[in-house]
């Protein structure tokens, strides 16, 4: 299997106006194989409803991918004493790692001292180490790499200073809009390739592909990162 294949799969169910997109998904997560290297936070910038959510959940299954579904100022690093299951994200995920995140915007709509507490923590997440300092005498720490991928719609703009703080290598790719020509071509994919099953069902087998795609590939890669 190559990039075109996996590609055409993705295209069977949802429409796409430029696929270059899935260039630079598949290019950031295959980055975070190089823990070594500075990591790489990329934003799918879009109106709702132009596919960013389904780019993201199509990579759900690649290996040492990790979907974040919201945030608070105590999911990456819990701090809370609990001996069954350890709450804190980042704990769970490992060293190194991919976060895909559907809905950045979110964040961006809190408050303004959560939001600061939040970008804080994501800036620190992208420097490659975090602690958290609690009264409980418990102090969970993290250090690795975590390459990142969230979709968020054009309120980002009114945030450009907060959001460059995060990392000097938060690549913003704005989706191409629609006109009615794409959205005639949208309703005709979607016809054309989920009647016979639900699109769940669809939804799975492109992370399938994706996740097949993406084993197959870190096989083929250098031991050291290309220069």
């Amino acid at each position: 299997m190559n990039i075109k294949d996996a590609k055409e799969e993705y295209k069977k169910t949802f429409y796409l106006k430029d696929d270059f997109v899935l260039d630079l998904m598949f290019a950031t997560v295959l980055s975070t194989h190089y823990i070594h290297i500075d990591s790489i936070w990329l934003m799918l910038i879009g109106a709702p409803s132009s596919g960013k959510t389904e780019l993201i959940s199509a990579f759900f299954k690649v290996p040492f991918v990790h979907h974040i579904s919201d945030l608070t100022e105590n999911t990456l690093l819990s701090g809370m004493n609990n001996t069954v299951n350890e709450p804190s994200f980042l704990i769970n995920m490992g060293s190194y790692g991919c976060i895909l995140m559907k809905d950045f915007t979110s964040i961006l709509g809190m408050r303004k001292e959560k939001r600061d507490v939040i970008l804080a923590q994501l800036r620190e997440v992208y420097d490659g180490e975090i602690d958290k300092k609690t009264g409980n005498g418990k102090n969970p720490s993290w250090t690795g790499k975590a390459n990142f991928i969230g979709g968020v719609t054009d309120a980002i703009y009114s945030f450009s200073e907060e959001i460059s703080r995060m990392g000097d290598r938060n690549i913003h790719y704005i989706l191409p809009e629609w006109d009615d020509e794409d959205r005639i071509k949208a309703c005709v994919v979607a016809r054309k390739n989920r009647q016979k099953e639900g699109i769940k069902t669809h939804r799975l087998h492109i992370q399938d592909v994706f996740a097949a795609y993406v084993e197959e590939l870190i096989k083929t890669l250098p031991v050291e990162p290309p220069e």
